[in-house]
């Protein structure tokens, strides 16, 4: 998503359409440079709108917001607005219902929000990422300074806290100049509610006349933007702001030269570390991670830090991961399950001695020790294991930071990471783990989990390392299948199969089932002559696989083929579909 940040039009008598119109022109020119056609953008008018509250300017207005609007029908587009000291009219005597009626009128004829009542003050409008919550600073009808109704900000925030959010207001949070005192009033509450949430990732306002940037709170970026309207020294402006993974990932600022008649842009904020992840609600977390792995295609080094009262992440699991427990506990297993290749637990063991009762036995002596660690493989493993198993989930730490034994700290890390699938998996193991030493060692309350991944990837579909019931059939059952005419098995098999996205190249399963066609064809003269050419075909492209996954681990270099054994694999499924149909 793309964010075009335009405030402090100030139009009146003075406002020249045609030359707003030519500037608008030349904005377009630098957002179809900046902003690709399948792109959301979103434009916020951060106010004033107007000048010095003159309504009879808003017909102006609405000719230059829906010329704008019409210059970006090419993209999927949304505009929002909040009001700034001059879109109200502050005559004495007025209520505010009356000194605000311009502007709502203004909006509801343009906006995609609701209007600013005087019981209402702040509005939100939801996006697939960010929920925007929209702060009238002029609710007090007072121009000397901005202010904000708190009580109506924090139930707002409450409303859903699975968004990331973006604040809208038009006042600044601190002045520019040393004699403007209309900054938002209170800022010392407006801090405690940032530092108290995860989810709020940015501040955007107008009113400086000039760009601002800074960050409070816990990650909150404050964002200001010029003026639109000619002021003496300083230039007409607008920021695209680039939202990315649920953060600000860029904030392109321009600002127009009259003398060359065009916009300069310059980069005046760009995200470092989008490899770091940290706070306390662990569903936020997680789709943060989700979502960013995905936009990104791959992270490296991520590093992903959860902390909380263990009560709550055990709520969370359950709430969130429920149904990856079980798969985890078989993970957890000191042998490895019959329908998985390989698992954790089988590496995190000595003898008949467990890993976690090492790590129980280690702590419960010494609650500090750095020696409580869980190494799955060793140099000798690494050497020798070509294209076998080798576990990315490499090497736990388990300590306390204190002799009170309240606070468990957890460090796993992975040479490798799937974040949509196996990262539930891995976080429900963590809890198992951690579960199993809260059990013995009663005192835990809190929980510290560090999780660092070399590369983390995000696939729409892997399977996890689970075997598909396919591999684990034996020919002479798949040829008893085929005698007694039971297409629709052999069908649901090849359906599991392909629906598993196999992290593992395994077709001892394709193999059996082109050997058994096979068999049957010749005893009955080549009625199984189609199904044998196209499962024989499939057993040499997953030899092709094979070879390839050996010889590299870059998932696009294969995801070719990939795609090509799951579409001749969809064809096998039809053709067994129709001949269960004529049977």
């Amino acid at each position: 998503m793309k964010i075009i940040q335009i405030s402090d039009l100030h139009i009146d008598g003075n406002t020249t359409i045609e030359e707003e119109k030519n500037i608008i022109d030349k904005l377009f020119e630098e957002v179809k440079d900046n902003v690709n056609s399948t792109e959301k953008l979103l434009f916020i008018i951060c106010g004033d709108i107007i000048n010095k509250g003159q309504l009879e300017f808003y017909p102006k207005s609405k000719e230059l917001i829906m010329y704008l609007v019409n210059k970006s029908k090419d993209y999927d587009t949304k505009i929002l607005f909040v009001p700034g000291n001059h879109d109200l009219i502050l005559e004495d005597g007025l209520n505010y219902s009356k000194k605000i009626e311009g502007f709502n009128s203004f909006i509801k004829e343009l906006g995609q929000q609701e209007s600013y009542e005087k019981e209402k003050s702040i509005t939100s409008v939801n996006d697939d990422e960010i929920r925007f919550i929209l702060i009238n600073s002029m609710h007090h009808a007072n121009k000397d300074y901005g202010s904000i109704n708190y009580t109506e900000l924090e139930a707002e925030i409450k409303k859903d806290s699975s968004k990331k959010i973006i604040l809208v207001a038009h006042h600044t949070l601190t002045s520019r100049y040393e004699d403007d005192h209309s900054a938002i009033t209170n800022i010392y509450k407006l801090n405690k509610i940032l530092n108290s949430s995860d989810n709020i990732i940015a501040y955007i306002h107008g009113h400086t006349h000039g760009y601002s940037d800074m960050i409070i709170g816990k990650k909150c970026k404050i964002i200001g933007v010029g003026p639109w309207h000619q002021r003496e020294g300083v230039h007409r402006q607008f920021n695209i702001i680039h939202v990315k993974a649920g953060d600000i990932d860029n904030v392109l600022n321009f600002a127009y030269r009259n003398d060359r008649e065009v916009f300069d842009k310059s980069l005046v904020y760009e995200r470092l570390n989008f490899n770091i992840y940290s706070g306390n609600n662990l569903e936020s977390t997680y789709l943060t991670v989700v979502q960013s792995t995905k936009e990104y295609n791959s992270i490296y080094n991520m590093n992903i830090n959860y902390k909380n009262e263990f009560e709550i992440f055990e709520k969370e699991v359950k709430k969130i991961f429920g149904d990856k427990i079980e798969t985890a506990r078989k993970w957890q297993e000191l042998e490895v399950p019959e329908d998985l290749y390989y698992n954790h637990g089988s590496y995190m063991k000595v003898g008949e001695t467990s890993g976690i009762d090492f790590v129980v036995d280690e702590l419960t002596k010494k609650a500090t020790s750095s020696r409580a660690i869980i190494p799955l493989i060793d140099l000798k493993t690494v050497i020798e294991s070509g294209d076998s198993f080798l576990p990315s989930f490499d090497f736990l730490q388990f300590g306390f930071n204190s002799e009170l034994k309240e606070e468990l700290h957890i460090s796993l890390y992975l040479r490798a990471l799937e974040v949509k699938h196996f990262l539930k998996i891995n976080i429900c193991e963590l809890y198992l783990m951690a579960k199993n030493i809260k059990d013995k060692i009663r005192s835990v309350k809190k929980i510290n989990m560090n999780i660092l991944a070399f590369k983390a990837q995000h696939k729409e579909e892997y399977g996890c390392f689970k075997k598909s019931e396919l591999d684990m059939i034996t020919e002479a059952r798949l040829t008893k299948i085929l005698i007694n005419k039971n297409y629709l098995k052999i069908a649901e098999l090849l359906e599991e199969k392909l629906k598993l996205s196999e992290t593992v190249v395994e077709y001892d399963g394709i193999i059996a089932l082109c050997n058994a066609v096979e068999e049957e064809n010749n005893e009955s003269g080549n009625f199984y002559q189609e199904l044998f050419d196209r499962t024989k075909e499939l057993k040499e492209l997953y030899k092709v696989l094979k070879i390839q996954r050996e010889s590299t681990s870059e998932y696009m270099e294969i995801e070719k083929n990939e795609n090509f054994i799951k579409e001749k694999i969809s064809n096998i499924i039809k053709v067994l579909k129709k001949m269960e149909e004529e049977k």
